[in-house]
């Protein structure tokens, strides 16, 4: 991550109003565990909405609510994104991963399969639906 981290900073240098580099950048500092330099940049993002694509933007404003310790908000929040935005990836990724670490995973279960759809080739969504599969003893999921 250390190369798209450092990439994105030289953009931002470039232009501080890049508001979907900012975004990305403090996805990668997420990566690495860097709250406050996280949530800063998430704000910042958030704050220049007039240039995010608004699938950006939408799941943006939800994962700086979670960083604002809203979860309920946040999850309720993403999932509108999903249903506004059925083809975006990140919006259907964001709601499946938060519902699996939340331990709703009825949820996580339907949107890791959408995400399947959106991209067979997807391994962590694979992964994650494994796992899923496994806690509920649904193995014929499993070689389906």
């Amino acid at each position: 991550m250390l190369g798209a981290e450092r990439e994105l900073r030289r953009a931002l240098e470039l232009d501080p109003g890049f508001a979907l580099a900012r975004l990305w950048l403090a996805r990668a500092l997420n990566f690495r565990h860097r709250d406050r330099r996280v949530y800063a940049d998430l704000k910042t993002a958030v704050e220049q909405a007039n240039r995010l694509p608004e699938r950006d933007l939408c799941v943006a404003r939800c994962e700086l609510l979670l960083h604002e310790g809203r979860e309920r908000e946040a999850m309720e929040m993403v999932k509108q994104c999903a249903t506004r935005f059925p083809a975006d990836k990140r919006a259907i990724r964001t709601v499946a991963d938060w519902s699996f670490h939340a331990g709703d995973l009825d949820t996580a279960a339907i949107f890791f399969e959408k995400e399947r759809i959106l991209d067979p080739l997807d391994l962590e969504a694979v992964d994650h639906l494994m796992r899923i599969w496994r806690e509920r003893e649904r193995y014929d999921r499993m070689i389906a």
